[in-house]
């Protein structure tokens, strides 16, 4: 879990300085950015106020937690105990990286939309649901991948996970629940924190493979 840890300091440490600088952009032409993308999804999005209510559900902690308490209970009932600790520890550490966002940068949602009725008074940066959406079916797709032998399953398998990100930042854009550079703040980190909490989890996963091999051997 250290390796997780790790890969948690690291964005924490992106957050921050995301959440220092993210201000002064928005002096130099971040806020104007925002503006013309929210009034062009306002203005001609073909899709509804409630069709974003749909695209969001992926995304939405009524969802992300029960399919990764499922998720947990798979991996224990087929003995993946790494993976049936880690999935749950990296979403406490996802959702505490959310959290130091607000925290450090009280930056005002959106009421552009529907009067700003989906907007929540809650702090802007970044869209959580686009980081934990990533973070959970990414971390399904890497045991689907794992388990696969197909080189182009293994690479269309990353597909699903990244079409729903987006799907689920859209939606955000389409409820006025965010401004667009907090759901591109939500992508980034969300897949910076996957791929390195995958990578520490191939680490842990190949020296317990060798510790198994050398005492086997032995």
């Amino acid at each position: 879990m250290l390796g997780i840890l790790g890969a948690w300091l690291v964005c924490a440490i992106a957050v921050a300085v995301a959440t220092w600088i993210g201000p002064a952009l928005l002096e130099r032409g971040l806020q104007d950015w925002d503006l013309a993308i929210m009034i062009d999804v306002r203005d001609n999005s073909p899709l509804s106020f409630a069709s974003g209510i749909m695209l969001e559900s992926p995304g939405n902690i009524l969802i992300t937690l029960p399919v990764m308490i499922v998720a947990v209970a798979v991996a224990v009932r087929y003995g993946r105990l790494l993976f049936a600790i880690a999935l749950p520890f990296g979403y406490v550490l996802a959702r505490l990286l959310i959290l130091e966002g607000w925290w450090l940068w009280d930056r005002a949602r959106p009421t552009l939309i529907a009067e700003g009725t989906a907007a929540l008074q809650a702090h802007s940066f970044p869209s959580g649901h686009i980081l934990l959406a990533l973070y959970v079916y990414g971390m399904l797709t890497w045991v689907w991948v794992g388990a696969s032998r197909n080189r182009w399953e293994r690479i269309l398998a990353w597909l699903p996970p990244v079409a729903v990100a987006l799907l689920v930042g859209y939606s955000r854009l389409l409820l006025g629940a965010h401004w667009p550079s907090d759901t591109v703040a939500g992508f980034v980190l969300g897949a910076m924190y996957l791929v390195m909490v995958l990578g520490a989890l191939r680490r842990t996963e190949n020296e317990l493979e060798s510790a198994r091999r050398q005492q086997a051997s032995s």
